[in-house]
């Protein structure tokens, strides 16, 4: 199964971010998620993520609230 590509648009739609965002968090690294970003048909076809990779983010983000709940 191919998994679907998403743009830094869309990541900002779902994230409620500005791209300079993740551009600045790619160029500092270490952000889970938005170094995982990669530019498949080159640099001027722009940035992608892979739905897999954002859905994964989501759900530590959202086990890591979860367990902040639980711990306090």
């Amino acid at each position: 199964m191919i998994d679907p590509l998403l743009t830094v648009e869309q990541l900002c739609e779902i994230f409620t971010i500005k791209p300079g965002t993740i551009h600045t968090s790619r160029l500092r690294g270490g952000h889970p998620l938005f170094d995982k970003g990669f530019c498949p048909l080159g640099v001027r076809a722009g940035l992608r993520f892979r739905q897999s990779d954002v859905q994964d983010y989501i759900d530590m983000m959202a086990d890591a609230r979860t367990s902040r709940r639980v711990s306090s």
